[in-house]
């Protein structure tokens, strides 16, 4: 409650915005779960949709199994449930793993990567839980070079990418329809300047695009800088962004020649 404004009304049937933010976690063992609101009834949540996608984005990386909390069995007072029925935040309890004390090998060799790349996606999807799970993903950013004199013209390329979901999950996979990129102002902020990346292909028609972009830093004091990428589906749906690394270096100063 320190952290969170309440988004949510009073009554069940109240949903959540669908552009409020948050995300609540509660991790711990077991049984290889990603389990969602609402625990105490087996009717869906208001926002279930929109929950349910995001847990399965979760399961893609894990293959853990994502379902609503009362299919596990029936609870009252659980904390997802409290974090999205009070204040309306996207709420998930993750059941790691295939045991309460899970030994450290199978911790730091299949639990811990799957769930690290899961998390890193949730980080990525709390500004707007509700609707960033529903576009496409940004993936393998490649900047060229990664390190210039201010001025010079920098190849950015990635992957859009709308497929990635648990197999037969049933989530609707559309072709990709825009990507963009900005520099250092993240594209949801004001201020932020977007440019668009366009398709190697030449048209944006398939569910997995490689776009690419010139970009311009010729204005770029000297230093590192954040490059952010995003597409979005024909579905007018934006997903979370991605981020590189870039770095301006002064201008080389030639030494002065007396003769």
């Amino acid at each position: 409650r320190a952290n969170f404004a309440d988004q949510r009304g009073p009554d069940p049937s109240d949903p959540a915005p669908i552009d409020a933010s948050g995300l609540f976690l509660d991790i711990h063992s077991y049984g290889e779960l990603v389990l969602w609101p609402w625990g105490f009834t087996a009717e869906p949540a208001p926002n279930q949709r929109a929950l349910q996608t995001l847990g399965r984005k979760y399961a893609y990386f894990t293959s853990y199994t994502p379902q609503q909390s009362y299919w596990l069995y029936p609870t009252d007072g659980d904390s997802d449930g409290f974090a999205y029925g009070e204040l309306g935040i996207a709420g998930y309890t993750i059941e790691l793993g295939n045991w309460f004390f899970q030994d450290c090998e199978t911790f730091e060799e299949a639990i811990l990567p799957t769930n690290l790349q899961a998390l890193k996606y949730m980080a990525k999807a709390a500004a707007a839980p509700y609707l960033l799970p529903a576009g496409p993903e940004a993936l393998d950013l490649a900047v060229r070079p990664l390190s210039f004199e201010s001025g010079a013209a920098v190849r950015l390329r990635a992957v859009i990418n709308d497929r990635r979901y648990p197999a037969g999950s049933g989530e609707p996979m559309q072709e990709i329809a825009a990507a963009e990129y900005a520099v250092d102002v993240p594209p949801w902020m004001d201020g932020a300047t977007t440019l668009p990346m366009l398709p190697v292909d030449g048209a944006f028609d398939q569910r997995v695009e490689t776009v690419e972009a010139i970009i311009d830093t010729s204005g770029l004091s000297p230093g590192r800088h954040l490059v952010f990428v995003r597409g979005k589906d024909v579905r007018d749906n934006w997903g979370v962004v991605s981020a590189q690394f870039i770095y301006t270096e002064p201008p080389l100063a030639l030494p002065l020649v007396f003769r």
